[in-house]
């Protein structure tokens, strides 16, 4: 497709004028406005830790749980039997599931055994330490980020 009447300076003579043009000067307190503006439109709150809850909602949190937990203790207690007759066909499936996952396992755990066995015992020690070094780069990558992004009023790290 041809562009008629296109001009190849076009594109430079277009730079040159627009860089001749004067700079705009920002009308007064508009950065103090616009500041305003934002402060003002963030949200109040970010969400809390448990500690920093009231006690009372902590206390009603508190027992809330126990009670849904305790509920829910007592509805298995008094449907155990009849829950029992109506699962005992897909626990059937679910424990030979399990029975195969745990063969794999099992087969697993012998091969590193094995790998071990045939690399000694350095082997193991390299493997812990370095897991122990992952271990510590996310501990340090978690601090350095809370560190980072830590609101400067009222925040404890």
């Amino acid at each position: 497709m041809m562009i008629p009447d296109f001009d190849p300076n076009l594109e430079a003579q277009i730079d040159r004028r627009l860089k001749e043009l004067p700079e705009l000067i920002a009308p007064r307190g508009l950065l103090e406005r616009t500041m305003k503006a934002v402060a003002h439109s963030a949200p109040a709150r970010q969400s809390r830790s448990w500690s920093s809850w009231p006690v009372g909602w902590r206390m009603a949190y508190l027992i809330s749980g126990l009670c849904a937990l305790a509920a829910v203790f007592l509805a298995w207690r008094t449907a155990g039997t009849a829950l029992a007759s109506v699962t005992a066909p897909a626990l059937s499936r679910w424990a030979g599931n399990a029975g195969c996952v745990w063969a794999t396992l099992e087969t697993l755990g012998s091969a590193v055994a094995l790998v071990v066995r045939h690399f000694g015992n350095w082997l193991v020690v390299v493997c812990l330490l370095g897991a122990l070094a992952y271990a510590a780069c996310v501990g340090f990558g978690t601090l350095f980020f809370r560190y980072a992004f830590a609101s400067t009023e009222g925040s404890r790290l």
